[in-house]
């Protein structure tokens, strides 16, 4: 295997590649193809010491291929939060198109909205994090404003 890292701002990404394939390897899960990078190692999560992690895989509904992130396997501690994940998947952005902006996203996991930490989320609904878990990640639409409210007489 060979080891590429990555560090950027307070994150290490770490990317597995294959040097060669090897043909007696079989295909016992359809994501054991997938390359897996490791995120993130933020000082902040590297303080609590044991902590657990799960192997993740981002998937998007967004027609903009600009936000898409690559299909790859991600090892990431289970206390992310939606805003955690939010800076995960733009710096995942950001490593792709070299364009620095900041979307803020909403994500799914079995097409239940995060609203606590993965692993919080996954006790939760009962889900395994055994596997692969699949998160969803869509535009975060804002709320809309007082000012949008048109004063409408009473009739």
């Amino acid at each position: 295997m060979l080891k590429r890292g990555y560090k950027s701002e307070q994150y290490l990404f770490q990317k597995e590649e294959e040097e060669e394939e090897d043909p007696k390897k079989g295909n016992e899960d359809a994501d054991a193809d997938l390359p897996v990078s490791t995120l993130p190692t933020s000082d902040e999560s590297s303080k609590t010491g044991n902590q657990a992690s799960l192997s993740v895989r981002f998937v998007t509904k967004i027609e903009d291929p600009s936000l898409h992130v690559d299909d790859l396997l991600y090892t990431l501690p289970s206390s992310l939060r939606p805003q955690s994940l939010g800076e995960v998947v733009n710096h995942l952005l950001f490593e792709k198109t070299n364009e620095k902006k900041f979307v803020a996203f909403d994500f799914l996991i079995t097409d239940i909205m995060l609203r606590d930490s993965i692993s919080n989320h996954l006790t939760k609904h009962n889900i395994s994090s055994e596997k692969t878990v699949l998160i969803e990640y869509m535009e975060k639409i804002p709320e809309p404003s007082k000012e949008s409210a048109h004063q409408h007489p009473d009739w």
